[in-house]
């Protein structure tokens, strides 16, 4: 038998986050007018966090009646993301939601009384301008020692700043203050010095986000390899912090098949067009990479 949320808290749930999907990636207004002036229609969904009944998502045993059915256990979401994170309970962990729920709850705090309008193109530019001044500091980012390995034919890139690149066969990675373990390439054969242009590249990963955010760390992957759907892969990954400092950081998860200048998320949905305009300049921009790496000096992997 389900534990399921009363009316009260269900419309507590959408309350607290000014009734948008808690999602950072989202953020859609889940409820308007009906046509019928009596009602209302309402998309979104006060969802679980932990399961309501056993065998759900991210059931726990130990949890009561009354605590799975409190408000402290739900969240509200989209009718699209309230399913994804059904789908995929071990991406969408407990405290994963967790996080998604106080973080959604700081957002319609902080537009209390503000206005809703479309942020303006110079606030975003500011965004990258705040970043290149950052990253300033950190002196020859633009520079990597080129390696090989010759037996798995890949280039391995130690940046002289934050940025570690691997490159195979139509396949690149990038990783900006991120998971990288130069020990297990520390075998390559070291072919010289290149400059790439990843400031570029850079910028376009800030635009993919909120302007009052700043990146900590990313990595992504871009894999063009033939296959039998004739698909391209790209997956990418951030973690930030808020320019307030009394509101939590995120962190971003995109899993993406590239179809025809589309990106096609992992539940089969193309994804808004904002966000993949600025995607597949990402996209360019590490296939551009790429390139220069492959063919520099030499003919590249043979």
């Amino acid at each position: 038998m389900r534990d399921d949320f009363s009316n009260k808290i269900k419309q507590r749930l959408a309350e607290r986050v000014a009734w948008l999907c808690s999602n950072p990636d989202c953020r859609v207004v889940t409820v308007g007018p009906h046509t019928d002036p009596t009602k209302r229609v309402n998309v979104g969904q006060a969802c679980h966090i932990e399961a309501a009944s056993e065998g759900g998502p991210r059931y726990n045993k130990e949890m009561q009646k009354d605590q799975r059915c409190s408000f402290d256990n739900g969240i509200w979401l989209c009718s699209i993301h309230a399913k994804e994170i059904d789908v995929d309970p071990d991406r969408f962990s407990v405290e994963l939601l967790r996080k998604w729920k106080l973080t959604a709850e700081q957002y319609a705090l902080s537009k209390v009384g503000k206005a809703r309008y479309d942020v303006s193109q110079d606030v975003f530019t500011e965004n990258v301008n705040r970043h290149r001044e950052l990253f300033s500091g950190i002196r020859d980012i633009e520079y990597f020692s080129l390696y090989r390995d010759s037996n798995d034919k890949c280039f391995t890139l130690r940046g002289v700043g934050p940025l570690n690149i691997i490159v195979k066969d139509r396949r690149i990675d990038i990783f900006f203050k991120d998971s990288f373990n130069p020990i297990k390439y520390r075998n390559d054969s070291y072919i010289g010095l290149i400059c790439l242009p990843v400031k570029e590249l850079i910028d376009y990963v800030v635009l993919s986000h909120e302007f009052d955010e700043t990146i900590e760390s990313f990595n992504m992957t871009f894999n063009f390899s033939p296959n039998s759907l004739n698909e391209m892969y790209f997956s990418i990954h951030t973690d930030t912090v808020n320019v307030n400092p009394h509101m939590d950081g995120i962190s971003y998860y995109g899993d993406y098949t590239v179809e025809m200048d589309e990106l096609i998320d992992d539940l089969g949905r193309a994804i808004p067009p904002y966000r993949q305009d600025i995607y597949l300049k990402i996209i360019v921009a590490m296939y551009n990479i790429y390139r220069r790496i492959v063919t520099y000096k030499t003919e590249g992997f043979t």
